[in-house]
């Protein structure tokens, strides 16, 4: 069973192809999407709906983070605020947890007694456009371009469900993700270092690599 926790933002809409894709590919497998609104009720509803989701699920979360928190939904009339804090990751005792968001492996690394040391996968830096990608002094050296952020949006949109069906598909142990991810993403630095010539898109891809963390 696939629980897809997925806030309504703009800056991260592009990642809702994802679903249809993770849809497309698991087949018979149950899958089920909260969504979290912008608004108080939505982020009140979508945690009663977390709390319920059963062990042994595989539970993605797709949207902003901190080392800290996950963030809910956001509008122009509503900001983006906590939605799950380090102590309510307790939650996900006894799920196998994907977070797709900044810094989510420092906050899966600091809840692991919450989470009582259950499968986690997390990233570092996933900048979703330039004004993150600039206020990452590793990032900012790249000399990213609109373009390059374009890519590489576009990019996560299908390596990341990519890795979650060939995972279902063929039944491996949840550490089986990073590995298969890291292949990715190698495989897309090669690319773009051999055949496109654009290092700096590649600098992005191989610092999200290097930060990929399972626990």
């Amino acid at each position: 069973m696939i629980y897809i926790i997925f806030p309504v933002d703009p800056s991260t809409s592009f990642l809702s192809s994802a679903i249809d894709v993770i849809k497309e590919g698991i087949g018979d497998i149950s899958i089920n999407v909260i969504t979290i609104e912008a608004s108080d009720e939505a982020y009140r509803r979508a945690k009663a709906e977390v709390q319920e989701i059963p062990d042994g699920a595989f539970v993605l979360f797709m949207g902003h983070g901190t080392s800290k928190s996950l963030y809910g939904g956001c509008s122009k009339d509503f900001k983006r605020k906590d939605f799950l804090v380090t102590n309510d990751l307790h939650f996900f005792k006894g799920k196998d947890l994907f977070l797709l968001s900044c810094h989510s492996s420092s906050l899966l690394y600091s809840s692991r007694k919450q989470r009582n040391h259950s499968n986690a996968l997390g990233f570092g830096a996933l900048p979703s456009d330039m004004d993150e990608a600039n206020s990452n002094n590793k990032l900012a050296s790249l000399g990213l371009s609109n373009e390059d952020i374009a890519a590489y949006r576009e990019f996560l949109a299908t390596c990341i469900p990519s890795a979650i069906v060939h995972y279902f598909q063929n039944g491996y142990k949840f550490e089986f993700i990073e590995q298969y991810l890291i292949y990715l993403l190698n495989k897309e630095i090669n690319r773009l270092v051999l055949e496109d010539k654009n290092r700096p898109l590649a600098g992005l891809i191989f610092s999200m690599r290097t930060e990929i963390n399972s626990m």
